[in-house]
Formats: C-alpha cells, sequence, structure tokens
C-alpha cells in the first residue's frame, strides 16, 4: 500500500490526488463540479472556495466564501473535507438549505478526473465499469458499443439496473484500479473525451427542510489490483454499514 498525497485548487472545490508510483499524473476530485439552483433554473461552479491544510499533503477542509446573498441565490451553503489515507482518500460534503423553501438539489457530480494518466484515458468504453447486481460491467457493453458525440453516459440503479453510487476504471494494462464511490444512490455517469477520462459519482440528495443539512460522504480508490478486489472494499466501506 501507499500513502496518497493531495492538495487544494486554489479557489474551486477541486483537488489534486497523487498516487507515490505515479508522480506526474496526477488525478482531479471535483467535490462538487456544479451546483443547481433550487428552482433548476441554472447551474455553475461553486466559486471563493477557500482551503485549510489539517495535515500537510494528506487532510484538507474548505468552506464557500461567497457573500450570504449569493448563497441566498442558490439556497444552499457548502463545506467539504478529504484525508488520503493508505491506497484511498475518504472525503464528505456537507449541504446546508439556507432557504425558505424545501431544498433536494444543489450539489451533484462528485467528477473525478483521469485525463493525465494515459494508462486511464478510454475512449470507447471498455476499460471503465458499472456494478450490476452480480458482476462488473464496462461502458462500452451497456452502451452496446453506440456512444453520443460527447460520449457522455450515465446510469441509474432503478432504470439500468446498476448499483448506483460506484464506477471503476482499470488501467491499459490492467494492473491498476481506479474508482469512486459515495453513501447516496444516485447514478453514476462518465466522459469518455481523451481529455476529462472522468467518472462521477452522482448523489440523489433527501429534502432538505429549511435550515436542515446532510452530509454525503465518499471515496476515491487508486492501487494495484483488480475489480473483484475493489468491490470488496467498496462493500466493507458503503455496502455493509
Amino acid at each position: 500500500m501507499a500513502q496518497l498525497y493531495v492538495s487544494p485548487v486554489a479557489y474551486q472545490s477541486h483537488m489534486v490526488i497523487v498516487h507515490p508510483d505515479k508522480l506526474g499524473q496526477s488525478l482531479i476530485l471535483r467535490m462538487p463540479e456544479f451546483i443547481t439552483m433550487a428552482d433548476g433554473s441554472r447551474r455553475g461552479h461553486p466559486a471563493n472556495i477557500v482551503w485549510d491544510e489539517v495535515q500537510t499533503r494528506s487532510e484538507l477542509q474548505y468552506r464557500w466564501d461567497e457573500p450570504d446573498h449569493v448563497k441566498r441565490q442558490w439556497s444552499l451553503d457548502l463545506s467539504g473535507q478529504a484525508e488520503a489515507g493508505d491506497d484511498e482518500l475518504s472525503f464528505q460534503v456537507t449541504m446546508h438549505n439556507i432557504g425558505d423553501q424545501p431544498l433536494d438539489r444543489g450539489a451533484h457530480l462528485f467528477c473525478l478526473q483521469a485525463g493525465a494518466h494515459q494508462d486511464f484515458q478510454d475512449y470507447d468504453g471498455e476499460r471503465t465499469f458499472v456494478r450490476l447486481a452480480d458482476r462488473w460491467a464496462s461502458v462500452n457493453e451497456m452502451v452496446g458499443g453506440v456512444f453520443e458525440e460527447h460520449r457522455m453516459t450515465g446510469f441509474q440503479s432503478q432504470r439500468d439496473g446498476v448499483i448506483g453510487n460506484i464506477m471503476a476504471k482499470v488501467s491499459s494494462g490492467s494492473e491498476w484500479v481506479l474508482g469512486i464511490a459515495i453513501n447516496q444512490d444516485g447514478g453514476v455517469s462518465s466522459n469518455h473525451q481523451i481529455w476529462p477520462s472522468c467518472i462521477h459519482a452522482n448523489p440523489k440528495w433527501p429534502l432538505l427542510s429549511p435550515d436542515e443539512q446532510e452530509v454525503v460522504r465518499g471515496k476515491v480508490y487508486f492501487f494495484q489490483g483488480g475489480l473483484d478486489e475493489l468491490y470488496d472494499r467498496y462493500r466493507r466501506d458503503f455496502a455493509e454499514g
């Protein structure tokens, strides 16, 4: 096992993840990539993020530092934290309803970019996987080998039969595995353009009353091994409690 390293991206809710055996080939975790207004009329990237380095190279936390009137336009406030460990990173994002109406949307698309890793680039979706009830299935299989021009895909548990909170990639030599999972069953998606070569875990937030908040917890896995080992770790971390 190897200790992962993390560092923040200035002003954004993004962090860089580095494996010591893969120097020069960083991952980017967006937590989240987007926020959406309560009525769905607008979405954007949260800016003016302030980061604190709790522990050098391994533990970070952030807060959204927009003025109150800006946050109220979105009806929400955000904060997050992450801690790197051996071959994995734990993260959480807290969404607080600061509006005067119930809120079930806001932070979405927890995005793990692997475009800087040539061996995780997967234009045809043959090495990017979702989990079905009894096996892994490649994205290529799930879409029947036919992609839209933008090469984005998305899958949900009820519609597509996937376990809707874990997605994975294997390297071109099948020696490394990369995964992202969260503790909410909203869905997964992926972008197969060479950049960003990303996989997403997408939360389905519960309906939050005014002044109520909810926490999404997740993990990024990055290790030498295979999909079966990843699923065992996922089950220990999420599916079994």
